[in-house]
């Protein structure tokens, strides 16, 4: 699997274009991979952290599930700390990730880093209700992280923008969406 992609990454980077984000069963494979604990575990890290794509992509569901299973110490990887595995699931920006982080609030000594890794986040849909559940019946932590989200925290924590930016501006004649740019079915 490391082989195919690693040749399909380069003949993309050739023709001028990115690498594919990784498939479900690519992303499967190189957990079992990171397991076996190998000399290669921070490329194949690299890779788990930038080649899966984010939100509700099967690939998705299968890194936040590991990582999950990774900060329990319900598996086990050289390359991925429980802690690292909790910042990763906070770096996916929202999807799977999100239900998988708010459960480890109830995980004495996760929660702090799990609350951590959900004020960043935005994209939490009905899990709000799941956080303000936790924070009506006592946990600290998310409480905290009701705290950060009414304080704008993760807008306010953001990185500056710089004075200029160049942009590239489609003038589309007609209706025009998103898919123009990127198809879902191809996104």
């Amino acid at each position: 699997m490391l082989d195919t992609y690693t040749r399909d990454a380069q003949e993309r980077e050739n023709a001028g274009m990115p690498p594919l984000s990784l498939t479900a069963d690519q992303t499967a494979e190189l957990t079992h991979l990171l397991e076996g604990n190998p000399a290669n575990g921070a490329e194949l890290l690299a890779l788990l952290k930038d080649r899966v794509a984010p939100g509700v992509t099967d690939s998705a569901q299968i890194k936040a599930a590991w990582l999950k299973l990774i900060a329990l110490g319900e598996a086990t990887a050289n390359a991925v700390a429980p802690t690292k595995a909790i910042e990763m699931l906070g770096q996916m920006g929202g999807g799977y990730n999100v239900q998988v982080l708010v459960e480890l609030l109830d995980e004495e000594e996760l929660a702090d880093s799990a609350a951590e890794a959900l004020t960043s986040l935005v994209m939490i849909y009905e899990s709000f209700d799941k956080v303000a559940d936790l924070a009506k019946g006592g946990n600290a932590a998310a409480q905290s992280v009701l705290e950060s989200w009414a304080k704008a925290e993760w807008f306010t924590n953001s990185p500056e923008l710089p004075e200029t930016l160049t942009l590239t501006i489609y003038k589309v004649d007609g209706e025009a969406n998103t898919d123009d740019f990127s198809p879902a079915s191809e996104a």
